[in-house]
């Protein structure tokens, strides 16, 4: 994939920061400067970059840009006063916040609380010290809330799209963090803050990031306690391996590997490379971070980078359950939009599905064996068997509760069966899917789920016929091409829904990578 003039400008802009160059105005002739300026936006670094950029734009757009610039620095002015009083009243309530990303980097790599886009507030927190935190943000203001409309998205601009929770609650049972926590400001503005328990998938046990610490000043204020050196860095090259090889349609972001790059630039001589060492190690990160430097190499090429050849990784970078094996270069995906993003990595996916990256499906489940498997769920008191038949060229789930289950089991709870759509060409995940869900004390398939973000627009319902047996339930499959040969994808999951609102998976979510090289597989076994 050839890049763009504009594309390719964004580079030089992004190379010119790193370097402290001046950029040759010779260069941008003949530029669609509000695709370029789209782009800076979209990649987090208009703000960054702006002094580069202003003394080269064309007149027309001089006066929009710096309205641009101006209303980055009214955020930030406001994100700084609610920091300051979070970290002063942290201090007289005697409680541990640590604030992490954000205006913290950009004071540690710029000297400058303006240069990085900082959209939200981020702290990272013990969870075991929640109801202290959550009672500290209610002082400060912020009030955990969901959207009326749509769970994970606020209208801010309709008041009455907020749902305000009693406390807060995870976004999902392994999410490494909980529902915003929302502020009104004078300007009518909104501050979001979310509060970390873990580093995304990647670290889940904080203790030390949580305790190495060190101060800066925001505001006057002499209370603010953000990471030491060794665990920005680490939190740095954890969060662009998060971004660019996450399990979402979201593009990777220059802003990412800028950072990186600044950051170790700025602290060659004073970073404690033994320590960073020793964390990536005992994080297991390595692999993760030698993949990020070598696309840092690769976007940034002809810059003079050696000041990253001190950090230790694991240089055998070989695609397992953390990695995708993309077709194309780092510099190219830096630029693909959702659509295609979201196609690779339903390729992917669904190639390490049905693959031997995947021992389920080296060593599938077969038709008519009539064991009874059990189904893996979060909640122990939901005990739940299956198995399969092929009768009569159909494909036969039978499910098997216990008394206790079934007697357990609530209208807020749904069982959901998909079929994976095996053909890799197409963006979908699923071909058919059947919902369980208890109404009138029965269990019955019903047409759609509570969960608006569950089914996918065009999921055919795969339910011919649903009867009960002899205390199990028979779910009659459709069986026409929807596997790799006689191999079919499953899946067989449990939501439960908080307050009737909040989707929460049981099971493995079908949303993550690992559930993908971990596929449940059927061999149809035809007699």
């Amino acid at each position: 994939m050839k890049l763009t003039r504009e594309q390719a400008a964004v580079l030089e802009v992004s190379k010119s920061v790193i370097n402290n160059q001046q950029l040759a105005a010779d260069c941008f002739q003949d530029m669609d400067w509000s695709i370029l300026i789209q782009l800076l936006q979209q990649h987090k670094i208009f703000a960054l970059a702006y002094e580069n950029i202003a003394p080269i734009l064309p007149d027309s757009l001089k006066e929009s840009c710096e309205t641009i610039y101006q209303s980055h620095v009214e955020i930030i002015d406001e994100r700084m006063k609610e920091i300051k009083l979070l970290f002063d009243k942290s201090r007289e309530m005697d409680v541990n916040i640590v604030l992490n990303k954000g205006i913290a980097l950009s004071i540690l790599i710029y000297d400058d609380a303006y240069k990085r886009d900082s959209r939200d507030i981020d702290l990272l927190i013990d969870e075991n010290e929640m109801d202290e935190i959550n009672e500290l943000l209610n002082v400060c203001g912020f009030h955990s809330a969901i959207g009326n409309k749509n769970t994970y998205h606020i209208d801010r601009k309709d008041p009455n799209d907020f749902f305000y929770l009693d406390k807060p609650i995870l976004k999902a049972p392994d999410s490494h963090e909980f529902f915003e926590y929302w502020k009104q400001t004078h300007s009518g503005r909104y501050v979001v803050l979310e509060t970390g328990r873990h580093l995304h998938q990647s670290i889940k046990e904080i203790t030390s990031f949580l305790e190495s610490t060190q101060f800066i000043h925001i505001q006057g204020s002499e209370n603010v306690k953000t990471l030491d050196l060794e665990h920005s860095c680490m939190a740095l090259l954890e969060n662009a391996f998060n971004d660019a090889e996450g399990f979402d349609e979201r593009i990777p972001a220059l802003k990412n590997y800028i950072d990186i790059v600044m950051f170790m630039k700025k602290y060659e001589q004073t970073l404690n490379r033994d320590n960073l060492n020793k964390g990536l190690a005992k994080y297991k990160l390595s692999r993760e971070s030698a993949l990020v430097i070598k696309q840092i190499k690769e976007i940034f090429a002809g810059t003079d980078l050696s000041f990253l050849d001190g950090i230790q990784t694991d240089e055998a970078i070989h695609p397992n359950q953390s990695f995708y094996e993309w077709d194309i270069s780092i510099t190219e995906r830096l630029f693909l939009d959702s659509d295609q993003r979201k196609k690779m990595i339903a390729l992917m996916s669904k190639k390490a599905a049905f693959s031997e990256h995947n021992k389920n499906y080296c060593a599938p489940i077969k038709t008519n064996d009539q064991q009874w498997h059990q189904l893996l769920v979060n909640d122990h008191k939901f005990d739940l068997h299956y198995n399969f038949k092929y009768e009569g060229n159909q494909l036969i789930l039978r499910i098997n509760l216990t008394e206790a289950t079934l007697n357990s089991l609530t209208e807020n709870q749904e069982i959901m069966i998909f079929l994976i759509n095996s053909n890799l060409e197409c963006p979908d995940y699923f071909t058919h899917q059947v919902i369980i869900r208890k109404e009138n004390n029965r269990l019955q398939p019903v047409e759609r789920s509570k969960f608006a973000h569950v089914g996918e627009k065009d999921v055919l319902q795969g339910c011919s016929d649903f009867q009960s047996d002899n205390g199990s339930l028979l779910i009659y499959l459709p069986y026409e091409n929807h596997g790799s040969g006689n191999y079919i994808g499953y899946i067989i999951g449990v939501i439960d829904n908080l307050l009737g609102r909040i989707p929460h998976w049981q099971t493995a979510p079908p949303y993550q990578k690992d559930f993908w090289t971990h596929m449940p597989v059927l061999e149809v076994v035809k007699h």
